[in-house]
């Protein structure tokens, strides 16, 4: 089971603290995220910009809420993972989504640097291992 360090949790919560109250943040992410490939934009084409932007501000929320140890957010997770799952959403189009939101914070945090960066990251794999725990198996598997 995955855990964050004390540090690490204390930048990702200041970093999305300060990002999430900048005008345009949630937008931005959209543009970076979309403009990744013509298969997002399909997939994206003609969807309610004002659901999607409310969706990822309690995605975040969400992973705030994880990698804080709340109870009872695992086993969300974990459902949302079966429900990407069947959607049939890809280890890449988590990888896009990552990239889409790092660059994103790198845009809107004025204090972001490779710390900060490093707590998102450490942040987002630990949301991905609930998410995904039979990947985590595998890939411990693998380096036996």
């Amino acid at each position: 089971m995955s855990t964050i360090s004390q540090d690490n949790l204390k930048r990702f919560q200041q970093s999305l603290r300060r990002v999430s109250q900048k005008e345009g943040f949630y937008e931005s992410f959209y543009e970076y995220f979309i403009a990744q490939s013509d298969e997002m934009a399909k997939i994206f084409h003609n969807r309610n910009m004002a659901q999607l932007i409310h969706k990822l501000k309690e995605t975040l929320q969400m992973v705030d809420d994880v990698v804080a140890g709340k109870p009872g957010v695992v086993l969300y997770m974990e459902m949302l993972g079966r429900i990407h799952t069947r959607l049939k959403v890809e280890r890449r189009h988590l990888d896009m989504w990552t990239d889409a939101l790092m660059s994103t914070v790198k845009s809107y945090d004025d204090e972001y640097d490779s710390q900060v960066h490093a707590a998102w990251i450490e942040a987002i794999e630990m949301v991905t291992s609930f998410m995904y725990p039979q990947e985590e198996q595998v890939n411990l598997a693998a380096m036996q």
